[in-house]
């Protein structure tokens, strides 16, 4: 039986437990600019044989409620759509995490977003965010007034969180 259960990573067609990632890796698999900032902790990748079917990059949290050394944030979770990719992922960056003496590991996803991978990755969705307006810094008033619209949409989001040695359950 025991057999059996390593057999099954072998398979070609399976993503296989994850490795460490670099941030070059994360921009080539999510086909856009990471900023590599500060807040960037440290990222993982899914494989299915040599090739990397997603990643999920884990940073720092930017709220400031949850910058309290025992939080980390999901910033970003990247497929090419392969089977139970991003479940797996985001299991392995909350174990990573506890591993390290993290208590608590958040992610936002749309609120139009099902977020069936985090509920199979077992976490839970515990807030409703609501939308940011884009009305706060100077961008609006900084060159010719009234000329400004925002480039990004504003959207309700879902706030998700995996705690160590909680069973969540939605």
């Amino acid at each position: 039986r025991r057999r059996a259960r390593r057999a099954r990573w072998r398979s070609p067609r399976r993503a296989r437990p994850t490795i460490p990632a670099k941030i070059e890796n994360c921009e080539e698999t999510c086909e856009r600019y990471i900023a590599t900032s500060l807040k960037y902790r440290w990222s993982i990748a899914a494989l299915v044989g040599e090739e990397i079917v997603g990643i999920v990059v884990v940073a720092n949290p930017t709220a400031p409620a949850f910058q309290d050394g025992r939080t980390f944030e999901v910033t970003r979770l990247c497929t090419n759509g392969h089977r139970n990719a991003a479940s797996l992922l985001l299991g392995a960056a909350a174990r990573a995490s506890s591993a390290m003496g993290v208590r608590r590991v958040v992610s936002y996803t749309r609120a139009d977003e099902l977020g069936t991978c985090y509920r199979a990755a077992g976490w839970l969705r515990v807030a409703e965010v609501p939308p940011d307006e884009h009305t706060h810094g100077n961008r609006r008033d900084r060159w010719l007034p009234g000329l400004y619209e925002p480039s990004t949409e504003s959207t309700a989001r879902w706030r998700w969180e995996w705690r160590r040695g909680v069973q969540l359950s939605s």
